[in-house]
């Protein structure tokens, strides 16, 4: 590393601690967030210069804080880098540095843990690597999902903690209510409204016990990857609709 990038790295690093102390300081009452990260990365920088999430939460990061994390001070977790070694390690319940640490500390707590999939190395070999081996290496990454980890990308993390985010954030629903149908009073008997912000594949288990074969969900509604895969098995359709949020519960 030449002298001009180490100096921009110290100063980079000077001004994220310093944002940090600057939110700590403004309200000390708010609950944490941490940032937990294998190495520093540009998306991890705009959570902590998010401005939603700083009205409402204390945003701090393992890596400037070192040994003096403490899992049980924080609220949630986001996990922004994700390499093979450490998916395996924490699979195998292996904690052998901060990294794993923390994220296993967390899981075992039932903390709320929002993972990044631009993150997630496994996922850049998916085109590449012999499938039997591939698939061997998801099931670690599968084991950490059912867990409690959630997989999702950037730019819907502030969604999942706070119900809100920018219009730029938000992607296309994948199934939108045609014309003239948003209303509840078109649902079949054998479909069900959930207003629930998040629906895990536990949620999608559950409906599959009742026979419920369609959901309506509002238009913001996020769907785990697994939520999705289990929906898609089992043939539950999934209506989006902008009229849940309008009528409340």
């Amino acid at each position: 590393m030449d002298i001009d990038a180490l100096i921009s790295e110290i100063s980079r690093r000077v001004m994220e601690k310093a944002a940090a102390l600057e939110v700590q300081e403004r309200d000390p009452d708010k609950p944490k967030i941490l940032i937990l990260t294998e190495k520093h990365g540009e998306i991890c920088h705009e959570t902590l210069e998010n401005q939603i999430l700083a009205g409402k939460y204390q945003t701090e990061c393992a890596l400037l804080k070192g040994d003096d994390c403490k899992v049980e001070d924080y609220e949630a977790i986001l996990v922004y880098t994700l390499s093979n070694a450490a998916l395996g390690k924490l699979a195998a319940g292996i904690f052998d540095c901060s990294f794993t640490r923390i994220l296993g500390e967390a899981l075992l707590q039932g903390k709320k843990i929002l993972a990044a999939r631009e993150g997630i190395e496994l996922f850049t070999y998916k085109d590449t690597a012999p499938k039997p081996y591939y698939n061997r290496l998801a099931e670690n990454l599968k084991l950490l999902e059912e867990s409690g980890m959630i997989l999702t990308p950037h730019s819907q993390m502030t969604a999942l903690l706070t119900g809100e985010m920018p219009e730029a954030g938000r992607r296309k629903p994948e199934e939108e209510c045609p014309a003239g149908e948003e209303t509840e009073k078109k649902i079949s008997c054998q479909e069900e409204v959930l207003r629930k912000k998040v629906i895990t594949e536990r949620d999608m288990a559950a409906l599959k016990e009742r026979k419920i074969s369609r959901i309506l969900v509002d238009k913001k509604t996020i769907l785990t990857d697994l939520a999705r895969e289990y929906a898609s098995r089992y043939g539950i359709t999934v209506r989006r609709s902008a009229c849940l949020e309008k009528k409340g519960e």
